[in-house]
């Protein structure tokens, strides 16, 4: 593909495209990205917030780093701004959201421009809407569109896929798999917590509604019609997320969150609070690279897997903490659910100004340290742990970062996957996970690159 940019970072104003700014100022070429531009709405805004690495006539860039290209104006609600854009590079990177927001002229745009398309989204039932609605026409081009990139959801993907191929290489299928997660440091972007509003508001919507018998919490009747017009138009169509799938992927939720026992080393453990996120996407590359079907399960846990007898097998920590949260709980929830059913905006408004992270006010620790000089902040550390449908053979795999995963890991892997597609010979198929597209050994490898430490422990008798 020959275009002037290698990347665009659409939404550079935001926490998310800041970060990614600093990430190419100071890291690019090790990641093998030669070329990049930031693209906002406002122009004054990006140089108020990231002039000293957006600056194409700056006269120091890092060893590792690349200078920028004169900054692009692309606005969500301009699709002309977008398509003009997206013709300009071989991949955007979109880091606006809420994606149920502002992120589908950024889809249409990069698919009638012929150009791949990465996000950072976790927002899976937008991805598999916009998976129906340009699906066929991104893979009839070649296109990688490639959401959910990010923390969401490539390192439970990574991990799983690799302790199968371990499996598979000693002539043993996979059958349950664990992954652990535990994480230090970081902030949350103002994005994510706008995601988590939305995902609160149609809660209260659909709970309105059916209070009311379709009365309330549905919207206009222009936005009910125009809704309803959507569903008709994409039945039929397959998003991301294959419906053969969906019954599998919610008696894996389901068992994930009531069960607190791991069925592979007995320890007790809490779900991890992506279980919802990433459950989807680990099946669906289970499936695409033919691991999958009825003997595969997935549990996603929180914290270390704590197989130790001087805390009962991890029972004595998750029952401090489950009566730590239903304190807190009985403390918060009768103050926060009254303001989200009766002042929505308000709390919406609330959350622009949430982590305000401008230059002379940076409140968290992490934004700090990614703005200068994009140094390590924290902590994202995967362990997998699968077992073989035999129940004879376990492999391990382990993934470890020094960055936070809501910004810097965030950062790091939408643009990591987007060197590792624009550095592929062969098309892209449209719509699929990120391990899937690239593979899971080939995307081990760039990830080394760029600083990621995994480990695949191999396949024994016992764990």
């Amino acid at each position: 593909m020959s275009r002037l940019l290698d990347v665009i970072v659409f939404g550079a104003t935001g926490d998310t495209g800041r970060c990614a700014c600093h990430y190419l100022f100071n890291n690019a070429k090790l990641i093998d990205l030669k070329s990049w531009a930031p693209a906002a709405r406002n122009l004054k805004k990006l140089n108020k917030l990231v002039g000293d690495v957006c600056d194409p006539e700056a006269s120091k860039v890092p060893e590792n780093g690349v200078k920028a290209s004169p900054a692009i104006q692309a606005d969500s609600n301009d699709y002309e701004s977008l398509l003009a854009m997206a013709k300009q590079a071989k991949v955007v990177v979109a880091c606006a959201g809420p994606f149920a927001d502002y992120g589908e002229n950024v889809v249409k745009a990069c698919v009638e421009a012929n150009t791949h398309y990465i996000d950072i989204t976790g927002e899976t039932p937008w991805v598999n809407v916009m998976a129906k609605k340009y699906g066929e026409e991104a893979k009839a081009k070649g296109l990688y569109m490639l959401s959910q990139s990010a923390y969401d959801s490539v390192p439970s993907d990574i991990t799983v896929a690799l302790a199968a191929l371990a499996l598979k290489e000693e002539g043993e299928t996979v059958g349950a798999v664990e992954t652990y997660h535990h994480i230090v440091g970081g902030a949350l972007p103002v994005g994510t917590l706008k995601t988590m509003l939305n995902g609160v508001m149609l809660g209260r919507a659909k709970a309105l509604g059916a209070l009311s018998g379709g009365m309330l919490g549905s919207g206009s009747k222009e936005e009910v019609a125009k809704a309803k017009s959507e569903r008709k138009s994409l039945r039929g169509r397959e998003g991301l997320v294959p419906k053969s799938l969906q019954k599998q992927i919610a008696n894996d939720i389901s068992s994930n969150n009531m069960n607190p026992k791991s069925p592979i080393t007995g320890a007790w453990s809490l779900p991890s609070i992506m279980t919802q996120v990433n459950t989807p996407i680990v099946h669906v590359t289970a499936d695409s690279l033919g691991y999958g079907g009825a003997q595969f399960s997935y549990r996603e846990r929180n914290g270390k897997n704590d197989a130790g007898v001087a805390s009962m097998y991890g029972f004595l920590p998750v029952a401090a903490t489950m009566a730590g949260l239903g304190l807190g709980a009985m403390a918060v929830l009768p103050f926060l659910i009254p303001m989200i059913v009766l002042f929505p905006d308000a709390v919406r408004n609330a959350a622009e100004n949430f982590n305000n992270s401008d230059p002379g006010d940076m409140k968290a620790k992490a934004f700090k340290k990614l703005f200068n000089g994009f140094r390590p902040n924290g902590l994202t550390k995967v362990q997998a742990l699968a077992s073989s449908v035999s129940g004879e053979k376990f492999a391990e795999v382990d993934f470890e970062t020094d960055y936070d995963p809501g910004l810097g890991f965030t950062v790091l892997s939408m643009l990591t996957v987007a060197s590792a597609i624009i550095h592929k010979e062969d098309a892209g198929n449209g719509f699929q996970t990120a391990v899937v597209a690239v593979g899971p050994e080939n995307l081990k490898e760039w990830y080394d690159k760029a600083g990621v430490r995994i480990h695949v422990r191999g396949v024994r008798s016992k764990l």
